[in-house]
């Protein structure tokens, strides 16, 4: 008997948030999110007062400067997902830097979910969100 076990990669959506040609990377911001295949994600659905993205990205390039971010966070389980409604992350971004969006808490459970973004370039936290603060 053989038995193979095959495994979807998770989905990964990259966008712009400036219009116009795209710009080197050392001149822009850099904001990830992600989308884990086991356990959840954190998507980034708008910046500033753009059209929100559809579908939500997990990359989105940046010009510098002050941005409000509406990051969704999500758990996952067979034929089921839990989404946090969106938060709202006011950041002030760094030509050339790269910042990680992250997040912790089981939805499913009554872990009280918290989300942070790291500036990867500086290993700072930049900002944190934690429920019920």
């Amino acid at each position: 008997m053989f038995l193979a076990l095959a495994v979807l990669p998770s989905c990964h959506f990259s966008g712009r948030a400036y219009e116009g040609a795209t710009r080197p990377e050392s001149s822009v911001s850099v904001l990830r999110g992600h989308n884990r295949v086991f356990g959840g994600g954190i998507f980034i659905q708008q910046v500033d007062n753009q059209t929100p993205f559809y579908p939500m990205l997990t990359k989105v390039e940046t010009l510098p400067g002050r941005h409000t971010i509406q990051i969704v966070y999500s758990s996952y389980r067979p034929n089921y997902i839990l989404s946090l409604p969106p938060i709202t992350a006011i950041l002030e971004t760094e030509p050339g830097h790269k910042y990680e969006i992250d997040g912790e808490g089981n939805l499913f459970k009554t872990d009280k979910p918290r989300v942070w973004i790291v500036d990867t370039t500086t290993e700072k936290i930049v900002w944190v969100w934690e429920q019920g603060r």
